[in-house]
């Protein structure tokens, strides 16, 4: 690992745990955040954040990673999307079953089990497209950028989403992202270290 890279993977495990260590201390902030995206509820809008949240749903990433083994010539590639989806998504349950983290008192929009910190569609969803990202910032494919600019869009969409409806704090987000940035850091130098031995 480069030390570019070193340094900010110490970094955001540095945060990652000062927020694991002082998460009662946002209770206000985590409160906060979502009263105010709460107050757009409507039934219409409501739709659209579960239409939204689907995208950082298991079925669905499921399905993108079983579409890619159709579409790629590179099997590479999907080989790669599919270990990344495995192993963020258990990454994720093991750090949710140590943290044990319960549920948040706000009203459940849709129905959710387990533990919340830090948040699986979050943390496992900007695992998947920050793959995504990664694979299409190294290509040469026409319009990657807005590609790109979109993707980032929705990583942090259906991040809001899971506040919205309830089933997390703000500070569960923010704690996937970090988790999300520290996986995808190792997960990346180390496609990258293999594909430069292979």
């Amino acid at each position: 690992m480069k030390k570019n890279s070193l340094i900010f993977l110490l970094v955001f495990l540095l945060c990652f745990f000062i927020l694991l260590i002082r998460v009662n201390y946002f209770i206000d902030l985590d409160r906060t955040v979502y009263l105010i995206l709460i107050s757009f509820q409507s039934y219409g809008f409501t739709d659209l954040v579960k239409y939204y949240t689907f995208f950082g749903s298991a079925t669905f990433l499921i399905v993108i990673t079983v579409i890619s083994w159709l579409l790629f010539k590179n099997k590479y590639y999907s080989k790669i999307i599919t270990i990344n989806l495995i192993l963020s998504f258990l990454t994720n349950q093991v750090l949710k079953f140590i943290i044990a983290r319960d549920r948040p008192y706000f009203i459940h929009l849709v129905k959710e089990n387990g533990f919340s910190f830090p948040s699986g569609h979050a943390m496992v969803s900007f695992c998947f497209y920050g793959l995504i990202i990664y694979l299409l910032h190294k290509s040469n494919l026409k319009y990657k950028n807005i590609i790109i600019i979109l993707l980032i869009l929705l990583i942090f969409v259906i991040g809001a989403t899971r506040i919205y409806l309830g089933v997390h704090y703000f500070s569960d987000i923010i704690g996937a992202y970090l988790a999300g940035l520290i996986y995808l850091l190792v997960f990346t130098n180390y496609i990258k270290t293999n594909k430069e031995k292979g």
